[in-house]
């Protein structure tokens, strides 16, 4: 129970000095937004056996575990589909877009950083965090205490991870009659 508390008001954007003081007050959001929903662990598959290995080597650095963030998760899967399906490999698309550039598409923003790590590997996710652990930029966005949330996808060996500090309250976008 209070790791779900806690983990809802790091969702919320609520400082981790600051939920002392949040747990006794009531966190009060905008009619037109909608708390980013938290779940506590993936669906039983490569993205959870990733999640918790990723986990396992934070806290061997000192860092708090990530929270599980799926609608990140499922940007990370459209971006790993992507690349299967459009035969590249890279952390812009063909069509010169990036993870954020899906995030925002996604109605997804962060109070802090966000990071992407990509791996290419058909051997699992223990390769995986390999690869990324053996690269000084992907293994310093692993081992950034700063981020609190992430989320995988997996596609024909392909895997994306997101990770973000503190996931803001997604606002509900304006129907667009261009789309």
């Amino acid at each position: 129970m209070l790791a779900t508390l806690l983990t809802t008001l790091l969702a919320l954007g609520v400082p981790r000095t600051g939920l002392a003081q949040a747990a006794a007050e009531d966190v009060q959001l905008p009619a037109d937004t909608v708390a980013a929903p938290v779940e506590a662990s993936p669906s039983p598959g490569p993205e959870a056996r990733l999640h918790a290995l990723v986990n396992r080597r934070r806290s061997r650095v000192g860092c708090l575990p990530l929270a599980w963030y799926g609608p990140a998760a499922a940007v990370a899967e459209a971006r790993s589909a992507d690349m299967i399906a459009r035969r590249y490999f890279d952390h812009v698309t063909p069509d010169g877009h990036t993870v954020f550039d899906e995030l925002k598409d996604a109605g997804i923003a962060a109070r802090g950083s966000i990071a992407e790590n990509i791996a290419l590997t058909q051997a699992g996710a223990p390769a995986a965090l390999e690869l990324w652990r053996d690269s000084p930029p992907h293994r310093k966005n692993v081992d950034n205490c700063a981020f609190t949330h992430e989320g995988i996808g997996e596609r024909g060996g392909v895997w994306t991870q997101i990770l973000l500090d503190q996931p803001k309250p997604v606002s509900r976008p304006a129907a667009s009659p261009l789309r």
